[in-house]
């Protein structure tokens, strides 16, 4: 049976076969939420099934909004996630678009709907900045509606004003790379094809039931064909459909380059797992451990069972307290008392928790940020190398979005000669630098009798500073800028400065 697959359903570049796992697992992390916590959350040695799962016979439970609340949860539905993956790839992002993209002569209904589904362009090219941090690669579609064609099969010609009003325009989609499962390229570089795989959820008809349905599209120079999966055997190929395009290339932009090489997030992907299950251990201990547990002498149980004539279970729910009690012999204390444990052996785990969140914003740069504590022991040349290395990779970053868009505003325009041709400028120049520190090194200059034009420059190192940490609007802070460069006299130290820029000195 497997000698009959139809090849094109089933082949899968070499890379693909190496990296989709771990890719999915990314961006998995990236999303965070329920769909993470199921695929990394790891059950415990000899964990039982309740520990672990629970049993809805255990407790009593409600039913709210058509969904059952407590009684049976286990240890896998009490995991909770702290996203560091997902606020590393939001730094990163917030750094790369914090100084305005400039897109001169673009169309402004295309920049506000990129994708034909309502997404702007900023939005696009974010998501294409967080798949590259999270994967390393992805691709960038071009493309159109089919073009109308007459009874003899050759393209109808229309109006601007005709084609703006059936909806056909060009829209661009981001491809994560594990939706492009293969690839090739000739000797010059050039895309020969490309095959993606999706699931499409078809829900057209309401008169029937929706279905799920597993597409692959083979994009090819001047057309390709779409192959829909059989629902019930997904070995075959249900039936497939031809399309057309003007455009002479395989309209496909890689960003990126794809390697089956590790990736440095797996590492960050990697630590949050770790940092997701030792909360979890540790909730459970705190959970099963840190509250007093009531010890009852033994023979309380059936002493009270014949005095009050009651079953065992309503004496349990006469003397239980938070959990369920222990019973010891008669030859024990004979004291019904509370033991509660000491919760000091218990920090050990949130110990390591914090450890190893600080390891890992070490290896993204953002140590600086997430641990204040700590500046003063780091040397000025130090943290100047530490940033230069987040510079250097937003900047390629950067470098890298600008690229791949202008190809795809060359490709877009080869494919709709109507398509308004733009050069989109990101920003280079990033300052990741820690501002408290800086305005700290500015007052220790401030204190030195250094002549006019230093103190000058001074003042206006002060006010880049307090642009960063207030966000001074442009007009305000060019009205104080020009009036520190009219000025004849300086303050000789940085507090006075602060003064004259109306910036109270307490804070």
């Amino acid at each position: 049976m497997s000698d009959n697959k139809d090849p094109r359903i089933t082949r899968a570049h070499i890379i693909h076969v190496a990296r989709a796992k771990q890719i999915a697992l990314n961006l998995l992390a990236v999303a965070g939420g329920r769909p993470y916590i199921e695929a990394r959350l790891s059950r415990l040695p000899f964990e039982s099934d309740a520990s672990w799962s629970g049993h809805a016979s255990i407790g009593k439970s409600e039913t709210r909004f058509g969904t059952t609340f407590g009684g049976g949860e286990g240890r896998m539905d009490r995991a909770f996630l702290i996203n560091y993956a997902g606020r590393i790839i939001s730094k990163i992002n917030q750094f790369v678009f914090s100084t305005e993209v400039q897109r001169l002569n673009a169309e402004p209904a295309f920049l506000a709907d990129t994708t034909r589904t309502g997404t702007p362009i900023n939005v696009f090219m974010a998501r294409v900045s967080e798949i590259i941090t999270a994967a390393r690669w992805c691709w960038i579609s071009v493309d159109r509606d089919s073009l109308s064609r007459d009874a003899q099969g050759q393209p109808v010609r229309r109006s601007v004003a005709a084609k703006e009003a059936s909806g056909d325009r060009v829209f661009w989609s981001v491809w994560a790379p594990d939706e492009v499962v293969d690839w090739s390229f000739d000797r010059s570089g050039k895309l020969r094809w490309v095959i993606t795989e999706q699931t499409v959820y078809e829900n057209e008809d309401f008169a029937q039931p929706p279905v799920s349905r597993l597409v692959r599209t083979i994009w090819q120079r001047g057309g390709g064909v779409r192959l829909w999966l059989d629902p019930a055997d997904k070995n075959k190929v249900g039936h497939e459909e031809s399309f057309s395009t003007t455009l002479d290339d395989v309209g496909f932009i890689p960003v990126g380059n794809p390697s089956a090489d590790a990736w440095w997030f797996d590492d960050v992907e990697a630590v949050q797992a770790s940092l997701l299950n030792l909360d979890s251990v540790h909730g459970e201990n705190l959970f099963q451990s840190v509250f007093p547990q009531l010890i009852l002498p033994d023979g309380m149980l059936q002493t009270l069972m014949d005095a009050l004539k009651i079953s065992g279970e309503g004496v349990m729910e006469m003397v239980r307290g938070l959990n369920y009690p222990i019973f010891e012999p008669i030859e024990g204390q004979g004291i019904t008392r509370y033991l509660t444990p000491s919760a000091s052996d218990l920090q050990a785990i949130p110990n390591e928790i914090s450890r190893r969140r600080r390891e890992l914003f070490e290896i993204v740069g953002l140590a600086m940020e997430q641990h204040p504590d700590s500046r003063q022991s780091v040397s000025a040349e130090s943290k100047a190398w530490d940033h230069l290395d987040p510079e250097a990779v937003l900047k390629e970053r950067a470098q890298l979005l600008e690229e791949c868009e202008k190809k795809a505003v060359e490709l877009s325009h080869r494919l709709d000669n109507t398509f308004a041709v733009y050069q989109p400028v990101y920003g280079k120049s990033f300052n990741v630098r820690d501002a408290a520190a800086d305005m700290s090194t500015l007052l220790e200059l401030g204190k030195l009798d250094l002549p006019l034009a230093a103190r000058k420059e001074i003042q206006r190192a002060g006010v880049d500073v307090l642009d960063r940490l207030t966000g001074l609007p442009d007009d305000r802070k060019k009205l104080i800028v020009d009036e520190i460069a009219a000025s004849d006299t300086v303050p000789s130290t940085l507090n006075a400065t602060l003064s004259t820029l109306h910036v109270p000195q307490n804070g």
